[in-house]
């Protein structure tokens, strides 16, 4: 037990962070710069004269450990402090005109009727323009010229914005604690004669190349004239657009239990590079080919984090599992526990309020899990592979225990938020993972071949028939008797 403590000092580090995070949320503890800063010097000052006193060296046991722990707790209550005080320095309401100059920090996403946009403000006050960095969400009037706008354009509007409203339904989703945590207060609607674009290119060069490579490879998807279901679930799937998916299809796929894999988070990525890490097998047990295998590895993460868009959900995939495999590679004793802990601490410096979204948690709860659990349940039973129909087991019994384990250990964070419970979600995702696992291959293949048209056509037949087949087999549970149980079921 201690040698496995040993191994994980990282998580024994990011568990008082964690707390202290929550903590100076949930309380609104606020820490001055100077006054955080007071108090952990203070932690190590104690430490270091006690050590210095005894001549001992450092341990994580008795007052070692506490110190230690305090140390971290106040850390995670001082980041998360700063967080707090910069997002609110621009409160709600602060804005007193209604001329607004925003740049786009995403592409936009249309709507039956608006156009939705994620913007960063900048006010007009006594003529002047003045940096305000507060993030605002702006529904434009659906138009042609709203359509076209991109990553990055400069809009000038006359709009006056609003406060989000809190929710009116005690058990609704808090969509406006949801913005906040994210730097969001305010909203506003514009018609189509109230704004104009004065500008574009404003955005990072990186993330808009990003962007432009997956506008590219969507109007590639289009062109092969896929059905709107099954274009929607390619979109969402491969690049991470989920705004083309239409409400019948996320419906299907929640009361089946497998909504994740319309969303390409932290489950995803994971279930597809445990594939691709049983690919490259060969290449890791050669000392010479292993840096190889660990190159593909990343390269293959980025690239698709690329295809993406560089969204925040799969930006975070990716870091987590880049830092897996860099522990691997170079400390082969280190748990990959380890490495879990050390990306979460990561992305949790530079932004401690993602211990609050759904998809971080959901992302971490996942990968743990399989870390944890999913090598013990596939040693359980372990297929002859002497023979082509004992390796094919071999590969499907990996799949389907890591979707076990996945799913065990993340649905219980879906039924607190979603407030229903698939009842056949172990027959869906059996079905669904390894199917979209296969889809998702494929329509990566699609891409790559995209510029080919004479081999990119075939590729885009069966590809449209996995995509089908996956649906209808989604489908097909969601209309078996009491396939979903609702909160309101259960309080009965």
């Amino acid at each position: 037990m201690n040698n496995f403590a040993a191994r994980i000092p990282l998580l024994r580090l990011l568990i008082p962070f964690i707390i202290g995070i929550i903590a100076c949320y949930s309380f609104r503890i606020s820490l001055h710069a100077g006054v955080f800063l007071a108090l952990i010097g203070s932690c190590i000052f104690v430490l270091i004269a006690y050590k210095k006193l005894l001549k001992r060296s450092l341990s994580w046991r008795g007052f070692d450990g506490i110190i230690i722990s305090f140390a971290l707790f106040l850390s995670g209550c001082g980041i998360c402090s700063l967080n707090l005080e910069e997002s609110s320095s621009v409160s709600p309401g602060k804005q007193e005109t209604n001329a607004l100059l925003v740049t786009l920090l995403n592409d936009p996403i249309v709507k039956e009727r608006s156009v939705k946009l994620f913007v960063e403000v900048t006010t007009q006050k006594d003529t002047q323009w003045n940096a305000a960095k507060e993030k605002m969400l702006v529904y434009l009037q659906r138009d042609p010229a709203a359509e076209k706008l991109n990553y990055g354009d400069e809009l000038l509007m006359h709009s006056t914005p609003s406060e989000v409203e809190a929710p009116k339904n005690p058990d609704e989703f808090d969509y406006k604690s949801w913005l906040e945590r994210k730097g969001v207060y305010q909203q506003v609607y514009s018609k189509s004669g109230e704004w104009k674009l004065i500008s574009g290119d404003h955005g990072n060069f990186f993330k808009s190349q990003a962007l432009d490579l997956r506008r590219y490879f969507l109007e590639k998807l289009k062109s092969y004239e896929f059905s709107p279901s099954a274009f929607g679930v390619a979109a969402a799937l491969l690049l991470g657009a989920s705004d083309h998916l239409d409400p019948g299809t996320i419906q299907s796929y929640s009361a089946s239990g497998t909504l994740h894999v319309l969303s390409v988070s932290g489950m995803h990525v994971a279930l597809v590079y445990i594939v691709l890490l049983k690919l490259l097998a060969p290449l890791e047990r050669r000392t010479k080919l292993k840096w190889l295998s660990i190159l593909l590895q990343l390269l293959f993460l980025w690239f698709y984090a690329t295809l993406t868009g560089l969204c925040p959900s799969v930006l975070r995939s990716v870091t987590m599992l880049s830092v897996i495999i860099a522990g691997r590679a170079f400390n082969r004793n280190a748990h990959i526990l380890n490495s879990l802990s050390a990306s979460a601490l990561i992305l949790l410096l530079f932004d401690p309020l993602l211990i609050f979204d759904i998809g971080f948690q959901l992302s971490y709860l996942a990968v743990g899990g399989i870390v944890m659990l999913q090598p013990k349940l596939e040693s359980l039973w372990e297929p002859d592979t002497n023979s082509f129909k004992g390796k094919i087991l071999k590969h499907c019994w990996t799949l389907i225990s890591v979707t076990l384990v996945a799913q065990v250990f993340t649905f219980p964070l879906g039924l607190y938020y979603f407030q229903q419970f698939p009842l056949y979600f172990i027959l869906s995702n059996l079905v669904v993972i390894p199917l979209s696992t296969i889809v998702m291959y494929a329509g990566l293949f699609l891409l790559l071949v995209s510029p080919f048209l004479i081999l990119a056509k075939p590729v885009a037949v069966l590809f449209a028939f996995l995509v089908e087949l996956l649906n209808a087999c989604v489908g097909s549970i969601e209309h078996l008797p009491n396939a979903v149980l609702h909160s309101a079921k259960w309080e009965k």
